[in-house]
């Protein structure tokens, strides 16, 4: 994509500023399925130096997302800062997510992947509309709560064996659970 290249060869040592609009075309070109329309405005500032380029991204806006519960339409707000340096080496190569080796003759910088990964990156992997967003929080925070442990309920099983009641006299008992039965708890 010709608008998010980004010329090296006449930038000066200094710092530089670029802003590049990011609506659905761009992500039709990347044949994306996620985002289904894009209102956002990415901020570039380049500071370069004689070994590297200090790349800040500023991206903000919305993405109109599909939620995975109701199939509504609804936006979603973006907010990213990142930071990538490249720096001058003698072939390309990515050392991480934030340090990437370009070569020294490298002549142009393409800055759309960067910014596609990033807003693709901020979207949560379980799209909910906001209007259920408090419904899902509050049913996580119910499963976070639960607690779950075999041997109180074992425990409870053999007192109730004990005092003589309960299922378990009902129903025919294996006999390698018998000796378990037998067993005391010291609590």
């Amino acid at each position: 994509m010709e608008r998010f290249i980004v010329g090296l060869t006449g930038l000066k040592n200094k710092n530089y500023e670029f802003k590049f609009e990011v609506n659905s075309s761009f992500f039709e070109h990347y044949k994306n399925e996620v985002i289904e329309k894009s209102d956002c405005e990415a901020i570039v500032k380049i500071n370069k130096s004689e070994t590297m380029l200090e790349v800040f991204f500023q991206i903000t806006g919305k993405v109109t997302l599909i939620c995975d519960r109701s199939l509504e339409k609804f936006d979603f707000p973006v907010d990213i800062s990142e930071k990538i340096f490249f720096k001058y080496g003698e072939v390309y190569e990515e050392l991480s997510e934030e340090i990437i080796v370009i070569p020294f003759n490298q002549q142009k910088l393409e800055l759309s992947q960067f910014i596609f990964e990033f807003i693709l990156l901020s979207i949560p992997v379980k799209k909910i509309h906001p209007k259920f967003a408090e419904e899902e929080t509050e049913s996580e925070e119910e499963e976070g709560n639960m607690i779950y442990s075999t041997d109180e309920v074992w425990k409870e099983e053999v007192d109730n064996t004990e005092r003589g009641g309960g299922e378990d006299d009902k129903k025919a008992v294996d006999p390698r659970w018998e000796n378990l039965k037998k067993i005391k708890f010291n609590n």
